[in-house]
């Protein structure tokens, strides 16, 4: 609803004001528009009167949640600056055009987090309720598995993406190819930062939140350190790499972190070593496959080939290798019976939880 709004507001208003006016008044009705649609859906699943006692134990919970709050606004703060950093630093020691090119590239990278946020919203309280109910298999069992498919999942559109980096840019015209670079960096800083937002979230749930911040500014003041000097000798593409090397340090920092504060067992029973290593094996190949195909056939043709043919080699390589654990695979077994299932054929397996009892251990509740 609210992109659709904003499409006919923007149109609609375009077609009498040939000026900046129509994109902004679409953007705060469409949202309107959102707004409404959430009050009125919301009575669902809420109710606007409470009674007097439970606005009684909310102002007594009140204190703890704005201490908390305190404690990860620092982190907050510094990751917002230092996303803002690269525009900043760029507009001072690049030309216009060099900024503009960086701000697309820039944008395009950033919709990965779009993403990210949905699924910290199911993630974060899943391992809040974890805590709560004394599943400690279940919570590390979320914790990794949420760690492992993000991390599949954005590396995959990284590879791809910034294999094809010098097609996608093209298609903006002449002078956006110099952010080429800094678009497949982008890429990678974005799905390094989206691991990072994982464990961060761990480090909340544990309430832990102040140990996060010291990280996130520490990071921060990496990446602004880097940029500088970076963006002075290489144009646009210095921020980028800066912030995959501030990415990469925050995940270096954090992983022992979360393994000790945040965890109840070891981050190897989910995720072993190895399979981390097919996994950056994983990108490599497709990175390599798309970049290959994007510079053989350049134009629009060889973008369109060079994305899938950048994810296929990406897939391949990480199922060849044993990028999957047995759950995985249990898992994966599961969907294509229900979707063979769906699809009429009787010799398909009756629906089943592919996660079997044996991948349990004892105690554990059925979920």
């Amino acid at each position: 609803g609210q992109a659709l709004s904003f499409i006919v507001i923007a149109v609609g208003l375009g077609l009498y004001w040939d000026n900046i006016w129509p994109l902004v008044i679409a953007t705060a009705a469409s949202w309107g528009v959102s707004l409404v649609h959430r009050i009125v859906d919301v009575r669902h699943y809420m109710r606007f009167v409470v009674p007097l006692s439970e606005i009684r134990d909310g102002f007594r919970a009140l204190p703890s949640m704005l201490v908390f709050g305190l404690k990860t606004a620092p982190g907050m703060v510094s990751d917002g600056v230092a996303s803002e950093s690269g525009t900043f630093i760029l507009g001072i020691t690049n030309s216009v055009a060099g900024v503009g090119a960086w701000s697309r590239a820039r944008q395009l990278g950033y919709r990965l987090q779009e993403s990210a946020t949905r699924i910290n919203e199911v993630y974060f309280p899943t391992l809040c309720e974890r805590r709560a109910n004394g599943d400690e298999e279940g919570h590390d069992r979320a914790l990794m598995d949420t760690l492992r498919y993000s991390s599949i999942a954005f590396l995959l559109a990284a590879a791809a993406g910034g294999g094809a980096a010098h097609g996608v840019m093209n298609l903006f015209g002449p002078g956006f190819d110099q952010a080429s670079d800094a678009f497949a960096l982008i890429l990678l800083a974005q799905a390094l930062a989206i691991a990072i937002g994982v464990l961060a979230l761990a480090m909340w749930a544990a309430d832990r939140p102040l140990q996060d911040s010291y990280v996130a500014v520490g990071r921060a003041v990496l990446l602004i350190g880097l940029s500088i000097p970076l963006a002075m000798q290489m144009g646009v593409t210095g921020p980028a790499l800066a912030s995959v090397v501030a990415n990469a340090a925050g995940i270096v920092v954090l992983l022992p972190l979360v393994r000790s504060r945040a965890m109840f067992g070891s981050m190897r029973t989910y995720w072993p070593l190895r399979q981390v290593v097919f996994l950056a094996m994983s990108y490599v190949g497709g990175f390599l496959a798309a970049r290959l195909v994007d510079d053989l056939l350049p134009g629009l043709v060889g973008l369109v080939l060079a994305l899938p043919t950048g994810a296929g080699v990406f897939v391949a390589i990480l199922m060849l290798t044993g990028g999957l654990n047995e759950r995985e695979r249990a898992r994966l077994a599961g969907a294509l019976s229900k979707g063979r299932g769906l699809s009429g054929d009787d010799d398909a397996p009756p629906d089943h939880d592919p996660t079997t009892a044996a991948d349990r251990p004892a105690g554990v509740v059925e979920e």
